[in-house]
């Protein structure tokens, strides 16, 4: 599969704050802090400390308003005795991030969690017979 026939993959996480406005600001101190690496002069580097400050502010401000709008549904929503779409708008609001575990259990019942030892291991699952096939 070439990299055409995978397509881009778009990121959804920040899709409801993110707009037009903070891709501008991000464009403009990603630009002037390209012309702060390539020179590094006093004047390049204030005008990247504010145009960083200044996407910092948008990108902030954006997040702010947000989460602002969905307290508000959330109180109308429990102002109509919604509960079902009350406790589910709760429920995105107030989750926490949770990593996934990345360990699995040797055969002689040791847990392996290196980066290493879970492909092999993996790989001595499903090919019991041929254990020089290691990744």
């Amino acid at each position: 599969m070439t990299y055409d026939e995978a397509g881009i993959r778009i990121n959804t996480k920040n899709a409801r704050w993110f707009d037009e406005d903070c891709r501008k600001a991000i464009k403009a101190k990603n630009e002037a802090r390209k012309k702060c690496v390539t020179s590094d002069t006093r004047t390049n580097r204030e005008e990247y400390m504010k145009r960083r400050n200044e996407a910092r502010k948008i990108c902030r401000d954006k997040k702010i308003e947000m989460i602002n709008n969905e307290i508000k549904e959330l109180e109308t929503d429990n102002g109509k005795n919604d509960n079902r779409k009350f406790y589910k708008k709760l429920e995105t609001l107030t989750k926490t991030y949770k990593p996934k575990n990345r360990n699995i259990k040797a055969r002689d019942g040791s847990v392996s969690t290196d980066e290493k030892g879970i492909p092999n291991r993996w790989n001595e699952h499903f090919n019991p017979l041929a254990p020089e096939l290691l990744f």
